[in-house]
């Protein structure tokens, strides 16, 4: 029971990550689209997914505490501890290019973390 327990929660951590990547994939495409209020959406889902990442606190944890608030502070290096999205996504604050680049940033971080290559990532 306990080691079947343990697959089904290293999975799920594997899922929450996997989410994140896409998200970000959203946010970029929903830039692209010109639709800032739709690219908030998905970074708010990407944040809420990231934050779940913290409830695993079990021995399956991949991804460490360490490594959870580097991901906090690529959402916003200024308050990591609480990311505020206008600061990650803002006309007034980032060019979409910028935006870009932090999302990349994160599908790169959470790929190094879980051991995904660029492959993977393009597939997730």
């Amino acid at each position: 029971k306990d080691a079947q327990a343990k697959i089904i929660i290293t999975t799920m951590e594997q899922l929450d990550a996997a989410a994140i990547v896409q998200e970000m994939k959203e946010t970029d495409a929903n830039l692209d689209a010109g639709d800032a209020v739709a690219a908030y959406g998905t970074m708010s889902e990407a944040l809420g997914f990231i934050r779940a990442l913290k409830y695993n606190t079990g021995s399956s944890r991949i991804i460490t505490d360490a490594q959870y608030n580097q991901l906090l502070a690529l959402v916003d290096s200024s308050t990591p501890n609480t990311p505020n999205l206008y600061k990650f996504i803002g006309a007034s604050v980032n060019t979409t290019a910028q935006i870009k680049a932090k999302t990349d940033a994160i599908r790169q971080f959470i790929g190094t973390v879980y051991g995904w290559n660029a492959a993977t990532l393009a597939l997730l």
